[in-house]
């Protein structure tokens, strides 16, 4: 928990290297000990393995290189710089950590400033208004202090609770800061009320050496154009995001999924895998659903007698025989595929049983598991749980032989792969004598478990692999333009007693969020015919929509979301009000694909739509 922080800069000297401007600066550093705001179970790992007098005084050598940058997104210029560092500690001590704080708002003032954030920690809605009387903070700890400080720990900018970028607008434009290559940054971002002023806090982490540097963050603005609205912003949000997820997908060489309908499908004791593929595999089908999502399937506390019933705490790596081992597995798959519909299952990451996994009983692979930079085993969060560190090439083989394995004999389509932050992410490797974060391993194992899955997807939506769920742990919905729903609101899962549930349903999946219908509601559904119905065809209009919907833009006033297939021929439409509606191209050739008919274009390509309706058109290539 202590250590030497280097926060007084002494002699600075700025010099040009082409366009770029480089500060040097000499770095005095001194004893420093953990404060309150570090709230989080990571406090261990932020020790060094060098403990040292408090009254020594270190110097390092610190280098901020700050160059100019366009970027367009979306068709628009973004105009700013790229700023990294570049830090060397004192010979022979090590670096493994380097913290970025500064503070962040258009025209000098937060008053004005609209924030967008990606962070289910935060009871507020993600469209902030950051008036002067505003309290804010992606840290969640007013809303999270129940979870031990969990919001932190769930700060990761790729793939945990907060975005690799961050975007403000006002009238005049927007602000955009985001991370040029996926890395370990945990981040947040906090506003007290009577100030002004956003601060940024970013922490980098690299493997424990003499010296760190960090990746590059791009600060840069778009000027608004002429009548620039909320919409307006929105959608370039929007294209920000597709724009990073584009970056995080080549770098870590992996696809996003197509969203899908999903149901999901009971286990454990009381529901073996033969008894739910006789019963709920064909309602489902006729509902429309094309993704069932099993949960846990390993043998685990869920599924042992008297277990206290949580999945994640895992014995062995194997499909429990008390639900019908892997011959009910593939029964299950059988039934599954035979009525068009693919197989997932929920697994708890790299997650291990604690006191009742053989391995820690045995001492067996005691090298395999995560530990701090203490010796401590990794808890991931749980005093019941243990995990396996990816940086162990034995344990890593060990999760993708065995989910091979059992994807070859069963016929499963894969995984939801739940804990991405915190039992894969989060794991640091104290060895040899040496922090070395999991986070690339972790990158390259989701690609190798992607390639041989039909469906792999994960918990906390990293970009590189787009989830197909909205329940209320991944808070993976994409309501009034944002990615992420607010932790504590609904997340979009089906409930049947819900009014307004179908409208909700169709907006859900018109903005691209997942929804989920958990199992136990579907008796409900199918009691009510009308709803049933409706459900049904939602789910048959989505499906034949989803292949063309590659770019979004949210319409004024709420309208309906347009959607522009990848290669621009086609566009699809989901409408929320009846009236004419405009596309973003001249559209030819129009069809309903709620009724099945075509629909006349008016001269300027617009043509007329009805509310929960969805339109497939033909387009000319180049925007009116």
């Amino acid at each position: 928990m202590d250590g030497v922080g280097f926060g007084e800069f002494a002699d600075p000297e700025v010099i040009r290297d082409g366009a770029a401007v480089v500060i040097h600066a000499r770095a005095v550093g001194r004893w420093q000990s953990p404060t309150d705001d570090m709230v989080s179970h990571w406090w261990p790992v932020r020790t060094g393995l060098d403990y040292l007098a408090p009254t020594e005084r270190f110097e390092g050598e610190l280098r901020w290189r700050l160059e100019p940058r366009d970027i367009v997104i979306g068709g628009v210029t973004i105009s700013g710089f790229v700023s990294r560092y570049e830090f060397r500690g004192p010979a022979g001590k090590y670096v493994c950590r380097l913290e970025d704080r500064s503070t962040w708002e258009i025209g000098g003032s937060t008053d004005e400033n609209t924030l967008i954030e990606r962070c289910y920690y935060t009871p507020e809605k993600h469209e902030v208004e950051l008036t002067r009387g505003v309290d804010y903070s992606t840290s969640g700890r007013k809303k999270m202090d129940g979870f031990g400080g969990w919001a932190f720990q769930y700060s990761l900018r790729w793939g945990g609770s907060i975005a690799p970028f961050d975007f403000l607008f006002n009238k005049d434009g927007a602000l955009i800061r985001g991370f040029e290559t996926p890395s370990y940054i945990r981040s947040w971002l906090l506003k007290r009320a009577g100030d002004d002023r956003l601060g940024c806090f970013d922490e980098h982490f690299a493997e424990a050496a003499q010296t760190i540097e960090t990746v590059g963050t791009f600060v840069g603005f778009a000027h608004a154009p002429a009548a620039w609205t909320r919409t307006d912003a929105r959608n370039l949000w929007t294209a920000v995001l597709d724009y990073y997820n584009e970056q995080a997908c080549h770098f870590a060489r992996t696809r996003p999924m197509p969203i899908q309908p999903l149901m999901t499908l009971p286990n454990g004791l009381n529901h073996p895998l033969r008894q739910t593929a006789d019963t709920l595999v064909r309602p489902a089908a006729e509902l429309g659903f094309k993704v069932l999502w099993l949960h846990p399937i390993w043998d685990s506390e869920m599924n042992r007698p008297g277990g206290y019933g949580n999945g994640c705490s895992v014995y062995d790596w194997k499909v429990a025989e008390e639900m019908g081992g892997e011959a009910g597995l593939k029964y299950l798959a059988d039934q599954v595929h035979a009525h068009g519909m693919l197989l997932i299952a929920w697994c708890g990451g790299i997650r291990q049983g604690w006191e009742h996994n053989a391995w820690v009983r045995e001492n067996r692979h005691a090298e395999w598991l995560a530990r701090y930079i203490n010796n401590r085993q990794f808890g991931s969060g749980y005093d019941c749980m243990t995990s396996l560190d990816m940086n162990r090439d034995e344990a890593y083989r060990y999760v993708i032989e065995t989910c091979r394995g059992v994807v070859d004999r069963t016929g499963l389509d894969g995984f939801f792969w739940d804990s991405y932050v915190d039992a894969w992410e989060e794991v640091v490797s104290p060895w040899p004598l040496k922090m070395k974060p999991a986070f690339h391993r972790v990158v390259e194992m989701t690609a190798e478990l992607q390639s041989f899955c039909r469906y792999f997807t994960v918990e906390a939506q990293p970009p590189w692999a787009r989830p197909c769920v909205g329940n209320g742990i991944a808070g993976l919905a994409s309501i009034e333009g944002c990615q992420y729903a607010n932790y504590g609101r609904f997340f979009g899962n089906i409930e049947a007693d819900r009014p307004d549930m179908m409208d909700f349903y169709f907006r859900n999946l018109a903005y691209g969020a997942g929804s989920v219908m958990e199992w136990h509601e579907l008796p409900k559904i199918m009691a009510k015919p009308e709803m049933a119905r409706q459900l049904r065809q939602i789910n048959r209009d989505f499906t034949a929509a989803q292949p063309h919907m590659g770019t979004r833009r949210l319409i004024e006033d709420d309208r309906g979301v347009e959607w522009t297939s990848a290669d621009g021929r086609t566009g699809v439409y989901f409408s929320f009000a009846d009236g004419p509606f405009l596309p973003l191209k001249r559209a030819q050739d129009v069809r309903c694909l709620t009724t099945g008919e075509s629909v006349t274009c008016r001269r300027d390509g617009s043509f007329t739509v009805e509310s929960h309706r969805v339109y497939c058109m033909t387009t000319e290539l180049q925007p009116r």
